[in-house]
């Protein structure tokens, strides 16, 4: 939830408890209690640092859920549907309404209700005057959670339009694709993990006897996959730390290392069993997850561009220098 939806829900609480039974009925025949407790419907950009709105769930027109106007704002001409207290409710303010709405509950049935969604505005716009009659606003923790939204749904619009003005290229797109699903292998194979170098010579030694890796792992291995012989089953190079993974790809399916390898863990000897290759989504299956990736690169670039023209002293956590 937004900090300003938690307010709402705060406030709309107290005003509950005091106006217990009239406000019950109204409240669950709106649906406006589940319009207060929703989600926080904000992401962070990877790299960008900014709260923003998410763009690809977002019509840039629905502005933030947190704001929601108290009354009809001056530029609205929308006609009015309503006078709550002297104040307009607006087609504007009910269009912006449903379209959250059907953003939060896309398959409620009641988006088509015309009645309810128009309850839900009046109710919200009632229970608005009502916090601004109490001067809630004005609170100092109010008023800074406020700034604190404008802030972060101007910079949220900055980034959508910088997204529409740098679309993502065909020839990024399939960059990407290459570098993250190049080709690759897993692996399958067993290990001897030992505390000793000496101790792993005489592993390799036994094996050049002819006996069997999985009944040695059992026997001296201490590592985890000692009870089933070694065995770790399929893995990528990526999963392993740097010196077992690139010893095992220098392995031939069926061979085993004939000198021990050092980790972190101890001194290892590797049986790499089998390889194959990875399988990897076509282009059209995995490009809405790289166009999400390469934009939250450009929102990023563009961060970093507005930083380095901008004048920024760190201070510290008290004010001081």
């Amino acid at each position: 939830m937004t900090s300003a939806a938690s307010d709402r829900a705060r406030a709309v609480l107290d005003y509950h408890e005091r106006t217990k039974h009239h406000f019950h009925r109204m409240a669950r025949s709106s649906g406006f209690m589940e319009w207060a407790n929703q989600p926080d419907p904000f992401r962070r950009y990877a790299g960008a640092g900014l709260v923003s709105l998410p763009l690809a769930s977002r019509d840039p027109d629905l502005g933030y859920d947190g704001l929601y106007a108290s009354a009809a704002p001056a530029a609205d001409s929308s006609p009015v549907l309503a006078m709550v207290n002297c104040k307009p409710v607006t087609q504007q303010m009910y269009d912006m309404h449903l379209r959250q709405r059907q953003i939060r509950r896309p398959t409620d049935e009641q988006n088509n209700n015309r009645e309810l969604v128009l309850e839900e505005v009046i109710n919200l716009e009632l229970v608005n005057q009502d916090a601004e009659r109490k001067g809630i606003a004005d609170r100092p923790d109010v008023s800074a959670q406020l700034a604190q939204q404008r802030r972060a749904l101007l910079a949220g619009i900055a980034m959508q339009e910088y997204v529409k003005d740098h679309p993502v290229e065909d020839a990024d797109l399939q960059a990407h694709y290459d570098k993250q699903f190049g080709a690759s292998q897993e692996f399958m194979a067993r290990h001897i993990l030992l505390n000793s170098r000496d101790a792993a010579v005489a592993a390799i030694g036994s094996l050049d006897k002819g006996e069997d890796f999985a009944e040695l792992a059992k026997q001296h291995s201490t590592g985890p996959s000692k009870s089933v012989g070694g065995d770790l089953g399929w893995f990528e190079a990526d999963q392993m730390v740097p010196e077992f993974a690139a010893a095992t790809a220098q392995l031939s399916n069926g061979s085993y290392t004939k000198e021990p390898v050092k980790t972190q863990f101890g001194w290892h000897v590797i049986l790499r069993e089998d390889s194959r290759e990875v399988p990897k989504p076509d282009l059209a299956t995995a490009r809405p997850e790289i166009e999400a990736e390469i934009r939250q690169e450009h929102v990023a670039q563009m961060v970093r561009d507005i930083r380095a023209k901008a004048d920024i002293e760190v201070k510290g956590p008290g004010g001081e220098q």
